[in-house]
């Protein structure tokens, strides 16, 4: 499968990684000269806001990750290996004091390290071999977990983040057609999925009071592998529920880490290949997420990763030959074509407000320090660009000057581990790590999420458990109230069993501890006192709670759970009906449940119960507060200029007086008048207070006007927007 790293480099230009003892003449002589000419560039960097008084934790907020205060903070790493290796242990230790190397990283800029480790070399109880430690003497008669354990704290009490990076089962160079390829299974050294999960608490709580030990990489390139024989590959899926679910296995591990640590980041990467070569086998990377993302009970403890490098591309694996012939790789694509590729399989899940949306860490890149390719050259100067256009979390891959046989060519360290490599790497790995990106205070962020009841339970709550026996369910985490459901149509065999998660607007909303109230088959009581949904089976929560699951029976939608609430909830309501097409007050979540009809509230409502007919989701009962409706109807968007082909966001809100099911927006030209002239295109609003998306894809490049207008007529309900296409 994909040949990894520095181990393709080799291929590329063989026998220029391994240098003779002739190749190595002046070296050491020119080390200071090198060492003071990085240090010119890279002064060391505070980890966070030297005001935050709390202690040392990530979270993500949208797209970025923040500290404890909620200041961002940009993950600027590099990939530190050796200890999944057969070493067992960081390699340079060998060569230098763990206090030098450390100091190193500093000075080159870089404020976090993702330090692998293999789950057989923590079990291993035998001492490292005292060659790998021979210039940290105090380590010699440590075990592996041991030497690592002195290196994590070496360099967090420097004051560098420690990501902890599961990179093998068994402990070998990774990444090939091999048994390391899932996060079961291995070579020599085998685990099961419990017992993947029980290393990942162990870690978790070997390390829980070093705040500094900040996430949790879960598992290295998750990729097709060898089964039982070398005929029969074991590949894995995403979201089917099978003993290979990437996404289920990464989600149970996640949860059993924020359990043991509820300070953690779970970082969950992409699939990095699925199927078989030649036979439809590709390169998914995170791109199943846009559909199926991963929610954790925490959802704000959620970062995603990938990798890229230029030998491999989505459908070449690296080894090149038969196999990858006429597939492009990475390094083949011109700079927009690169673009749109790492958008298709990463970049998109840093777009807000959906339910995908969360920091990205390309976690490793790299590329040979005397590579004289002009392709392989210009993808890295593409790629660093990339990730500064788009302000992404990085690692680069690697710092090491030395693998255990050789030299490594990727690294960034001279082969003796003294000083960094002045090379034609450095402008570019520079321009990456001093880059200007978002900085400061990062509002907290309204959440998302899509829990899927079609095929199982997807209980994101911490605390409810099983609410309904022998029912499917889908269940928010905890605090976050229903805002839509998803319809499955049975006549057309069509359509999602999912609903939509929120803390819009309410925050968290739950009153922990309190008991919920489940209503299932075929309940009809009114707790607001009239049919909502005349003909329909309806699910109604009692005043004071709100809808936070559904479940289904063989037959169909069939239960609701409801919480209650720990303040007043208003009881203004409305049906949304969506069993003839989407109805949503809201476009927060995005396309949330695609192929399905979808009902959703708008932003200051929540759902107080779902009516259905024949099993089949009909109408959701949407109820706010009186008190959140504006005096005067208003009509505004925060992004008043978008390129051709990007959708425009307007956010509306309209008093009780002013509610009409066909208020609708309108796009007209500067200077023409509603009634007057047609619009370019239009919608009804939904909601009392809500938002919609607009298609740019068929407006030339040029200013417009968005008119809000009352019950499909041409009186004017707020002052017009102007936008610009470009």
């Amino acid at each position: 499968m994909t040949i990894h790293k520095d181990v393709q480099y080799q291929h590329h230009a063989a026998g220029q990684a391994v240098r003779s003892s002739s190749g190595r003449r002046g070296l050491k002589g020119a080390l200071a000269a090198t060492a003071a000419l990085w240090l010119s560039f890279h002064a060391p960097q505070a980890l966070a806001d030297d005001t935050c008084a709390k202690p040392f934790e990530l979270s993500n907020s949208g797209r970025y990750l923040v500290d404890a205060c909620q200041n961002r903070f940009k993950l600027k790493s590099v990939n530190w290996f050796g200890g999944s290796d057969t070493s067992e242990a960081p390699l340079g230790l060998n060569k230098q004091s763990i206090a030098h190397i450390v100091g190193l990283i500093k000075q080159m800029g870089f404020n976090s390290v993702r330090l692998p480790f293999s789950n057989q070399a923590i079990h291993n109880t035998n001492p490292v071999d005292p060659t790998w430690v021979s210039a940290n003497p105090e380590l010699i008669g440590k075990t592996p977990l041991q030497v690592y354990d002195t290196v994590v704290k070496g360099l967090t009490d420097a004051g560098i983040v420690v990501i902890l990076n599961n990179h093998t089962t068994s402990s070998e160079w990774c990444c090939n057609y091999d048994k390391n390829g899932l996060w079961w299974g291995g070579s020599g050294y085998w685990q099961s999925t419990e017992q993947w999960q029980a290393d990942w608490v162990f870690m978790t709580n070997r390390y829980k009071n070093n705040g500094l030990v900040a996430g949790a990489d879960l598992r290295n390139e998750v990729r097709t592998m060898k089964g039982n024989t070398e005929i029969t590959p074991e590949s894995p899926t995403w979201g089917n529920h099978g003993g290979n679910d990437w996404r289920q296995a990464a989600t149970d591990a996640g949860n059993a880490v924020i359990k043991a640590n509820p300070k953690m980041l779970v970082i969950i990467e992409g699939t990095n290949w699925a199927g078989v070569p030649m036979l439809g086998g590709y390169r998914p990377l995170l791109s199943p997420a846009y559909d199926t993302p991963v929610v954790l009970q925490k959802p704000d403890k959620l970062m995603y990763a990938a990798h890229n490098y230029y030998y491999i591309g989505p459908e070449a694996t690296g080894g090149g030959g038969v196999v990858d012939s006429g597939k492009a790789t990475y390094s083949s694509m011109d700079k927009a074509t690169l673009y749109d590729n790492l958008n298709k399989g990463f970049g998109f899940v840093a777009n807000p407000n959906r339910t995908y949306t969360a920091p990205v860490w390309v976690s490793e890149f790299g590329i040979g320090f005397d590579n004289s390719s002009t392709a392989d050259r210009t993808w890295l100067a593409n790629l660093t660009q990339y990730l500064i256009d788009y302000d992404l979390d990085f690692a680069y891959w690697a710092l090491n000057g030395t693998q255990t046989n050789n030299v490594e060519g990727f690294g960034l360290l001279t082969e003796d581990w003294s000083a960094p490599r002045n090379d034609w790497r450095k402008p570019y790995i520079d321009a990456l790590v001093n880059a200007p990106g978002k900085t400061g205070k990062i509002a907290d962020t309204e959440r998302f999420t899509a829990p899927d009841y079609g095929n199982g339970d997807e209980n994101q709550s911490a605390s409810l458990g099983d609410w309904a026996n022998g029912v499917n369910k889908a269940t928010c985490p905890d605090g976050y109230h229903m805002a839509g459901a998803a319809r499955y149509d049975r006549t057309w065999s069509n359509g999602r069993f999912r609903i939509l998660c929120s803390n819009q607007n309410f925050g968290n909303l739950w009153s922990a501890g309190d008991a919920t109230a489940t209503f299932g088959v075929y309940e009809n009581t009114w707790y607001r006192g009239y049919d909502w949904a005349s003909g329909y089976t309806k699910y109604e929560c009692p005043q004071g709670y709100y809808a936070a699951g559904m479940g289904k029976l063989w037959w169909g939608s069939s239960h609701v759970m409801c919480a209650k609430a720990n303040r007043p909830l208003g009881n203004n309501c409305r049906t949304v009906w969506f069993n003839g097409g989407s109805n949503r007050g809201s476009e927060k979540g995005g396309n949330w449940a695609t192929g399905a009809y979808k009902g959703q509230v708008g932003r200051t409502e929540y759902v107080a119960g779902f009516a259905q007919y024949n099993g089949m989701a009909a109408a959701l009962l949407a109820c706010s507060d009186p008190a959140d409706s504006p005096s005067a109807p208003t009509l505004g968007t925060d992004t008043p200029s978008v390129k051709q082909g990007a959708d425009i966001n307007f956010n509306y809100a309209v008093p009780a007086n002013k509610r009409a099911d066909k208020n609708w927006i309108g796009i007209y030209k500067p200077g023409q008048t509603p009634g007057n002239t047609g619009s370019i295109t239009w919608q009804y609003t939904a909601a009392p207070v809500g938002d919609i998306n607009f298609s740019t894809a068929n407006l030339s490049p040029g200013t417009y006007v968005a008119q809000f207008l009352y019950n499909d007529g041409y009186s004017v309900l707020a002052a017009p927007v102007t936008f610009t296409v470009q």
